[in-house]
């Protein structure tokens, strides 16, 4: 197989689309097309052509990078969803968190403990890691942590 050099990353623009097509990321593309530029320089970097052809390597290398994005504000929602109602399609405006944070932790009366079972959540923790850490246990904190759901419900309720 011969060393070439890759084109041009503009080339790729339309195999860029494709691929964020293909894993239903939300117009518009702007962001993604800069990520995927960075993408492509390490590409060019780690490329090996005597495995596969450049467009091949780039579009797996695309497809990892933006699954990992995916998978990471998956998981952000998961952490976050427990300050918010389970109304269908609801999620909260990404310009207004910090406002909603102050209202729900000085707004929403939670007591220490909850408190810390708030933060600790947002941090990622597992409600195994939260009950041992707090020297409670699993079931305490899922009682404490409907309370929470509670609480911070009815403040966004009565904000409306």
């Amino acid at each position: 197989m011969m060393n070439q050099l890759p084109c041009p990353f503009e080339d790729y623009h339309a195999l860029v689309h494709h691929v964020l097509h293909q894993l239903g990321m939300p117009l518009p593309y702007e962001d993604y097309i800069q990520d995927a530029y960075f993408v492509y320089e390490q590409c060019i970097q780690r490329y090996d052509a005597s495995l596969s052809k450049f467009s091949t390597y780039f579009t797996w290398q695309l497809h990892y990078h933006f699954r990992t994005i995916i998978h990471k504000e998956q998981q952000y929602r998961n952490r976050i969803s427990i300050m918010y109602p389970k109304e269908k399609g609801f999620f909260p405006d990404p310009t207004s968190e910090f406002n909603q944070f102050y209202d729900v932790f000085y707004c929403s009366q939670l007591n220490s403990l909850e408190s810390e079972i708030l933060h600790l959540t947002l941090q990622g923790f597992t409600v195994e890691e939260i009950s041992a850490d707090r020297s409670v246990s699993v079931s305490t904190v899922k009682r404490y942590r409907k309370k929470i759901k509670h609480k911070v419900g009815r403040n966004f309720k009565s904000a409306e």
